[in-house]
């Protein structure tokens, strides 16, 4: 009897003991959550950073821009962000300073200065404020001026840049001479002011991609490729492969001179055939050796050299026109296939032919007879 009230009481003390533990467990638990709670918030909080000067405005002032300084231990908050600086000292107008966006002053100052292109071109169009001349045309023909701005010119182009404001610069004449027609020279200055592109024509616009190069304007040279390419005529196979070849554009080169290969007896006959250079003309007779027969190769031969001759400007007599011709096609002749001929009509073409001599004719006539 005595030992049950003691083990009774043993129990209860056992059973509070444990009720107690578990409380104060539990109690701990629910403490450590909230603090992680509240480190985790203020590791998450946003940082806060001091707006940004606008540019230029600490140029000349002694203040120094520092960025707030943050702790490295968990759960201290960051330290104050500074003030930020006073305006922009670079905007001395006060309707300007007024107007202007805080630490916007790049921003504000560029959308109210910069120029349209349309503003630009009307420079050009009315020659206001022009520093610069050039007299366009080609050689015999009338020189056109135009006035243009340097500055302008110069941003555009870095060649401009070099002929204008080099350490080595020559004295410049008060119009600079340039060989292209009016039209392509306007429309080129057309696209430097205003960015503006039109071709009118293809041999316009040969003219323009060859200033295009020579500017080293390579976004006005593209276009113009790219509309010779999808634009040009049998007539304009010729300005425009060798204006490929002078600017050293194989894939271009090719494809012209292929379309020449295939269209070679219509090209002989275009006008730009008569004023090719000497080395198109060796070129393009050498593709089409066995497509064309020889009186027609000779035919368009004696054609441009004669032309060749006119466009000197040479005043002389009969006698001696021909000996200028025969200067100029003789260096050509191999490229002409006379052997294929028959003697019969070797004959009747090339017998009464003034530009050959007679011995050229008679050694022509025995290889066509002993083939």
């Amino acid at each position: 009897m005595l030992i049950f009230p003691y083990a009774l009481r043993c129990v209860c003390i056992y059973a509070e003991s444990k009720f107690f533990i578990h409380r104060k467990s539990k109690k701990r638990r629910t403490i450590g959550k909230k603090e992680k709670d509240a480190e985790k918030s203020q590791t998450l909080q946003p940082i806060r950073r001091p707006p940004m000067p606008p540019s230029g405005c600490c140029k000349d002032s002694k203040q120094a821009l520092t960025l707030p300084a943050f702790s490295k231990k968990r759960g201290k908050a960051p330290v104050p962000a500074p003030r930020p600086l006073a305006a922009c000292a670079n905007l001395t107008d006060k309707a300007a300073s007024e107007d202007a966006p805080d630490n916007e002053c790049d921003n504000w100052r560029t959308k109210n200065t910069r120029c349209k292109d349309t503003e630009i071109l009307q420079l050009y169009l009315t020659g206001q404020l022009t520093d610069c001349s050039f007299s366009v045309g080609k050689p015999g023909e009338d020189q056109v001026t135009f006035k243009c701005h340097r500055i302008i010119l110069s941003s555009t182009s870095r060649s401009f840049e070099k002929l204008f404001f080099s350490d080595e610069q020559k004295a410049l004449p008060e119009a600079i001479s340039i060989n292209a027609s009016p039209v392509s020279f306007d429309l080129v200055m057309k696209y430097i002011y205003g960015n503006k592109i039109l071709f009118p024509n293809p041999v316009t616009c040969v003219e323009m991609c060859k200033m295009a190069y020579s500017w080293n304007l390579p976004h006005l040279a593209a276009a113009a490729e790219n509309y010779l390419i999808s634009k040009a005529g049998i007539e304009h196979y010729l300005i425009t492969f060798e204006m490929f070849s002078e600017q050293e554009k194989l894939s271009e080169k090719l494809r012209f001179l292929n379309l020449i290969k295939r269209n070679a007896a219509l090209v002989l006959k275009t006008k730009h055939w008569l004023f090719a250079s000497k080395e198109t003309v060796r070129e393009v007779l050498s593709i089409c050796r066995y497509l064309l027969l020889a009186q027609e190769k000779f035919d368009a031969l004696l054609a441009w050299g004669t032309a060749q001759v006119k466009r000197d400007e040479k005043i002389c007599a009969e006698d001696e026109f021909i000996k200028e011709v025969r200067k100029k096609i003789c260096p050509l002749l191999t490229l002409i296939d006379f052997d294929l001929l028959s003697p019969k009509e070797f004959a009747s073409r090339f017998c009464q032919e003034t530009v050959l001599t007679a011995e050229e004719k008679l050694d022509m006539l025995v290889r066509i007879v002993l083939k």
